[in-house]
């Protein structure tokens, strides 16, 4: 999905995170659910990025070393994880091993 189709199908969504970021009161943790393909981890991405964008901008700038580092999967603060081999779902134990996190299906 391209960041146009995110914008597009997920206006509302992108405009609330961009609205926790403007107002600095970025909450301990946010789960980004919902069937597949609907732009859930691309509006997580798009989040971590305004969240860290050296630019301060509220979706990101996509030309920073912080947003170019999320970009490649890079960026230290930034982990993505997924249900262990052979299970469903993201366990306990793998949320409190973790830091900040955008986890993924």
């Amino acid at each position: 999905m391209s960041d146009f189709d995110l914008l597009q199908y997920q206006s509302q969504v992108v405009s609330e995170l961009a609205g926790i970021i403007h107002t600095n009161r970025i909450p301990n943790a946010l789960l980004f659910s919902g069937p597949e393909n609907t732009g859930k981890k691309q509006a997580a991405f798009l989040f971590a990025k305004g969240c860290n964008c050296l630019e301060n901008q509220d979706t990101g700038c996509f030309r920073c070393r912080s947003c170019r580092k999320i970009d490649t999967g890079a960026h230290p603060d930034i982990l993505t994880i997924g249900p262990e081999k052979d299970k469903k779902n993201i366990s306990i134990a793998q949320i409190r091993q973790t830091g900040f996190v955008i986890a993924s299906r």
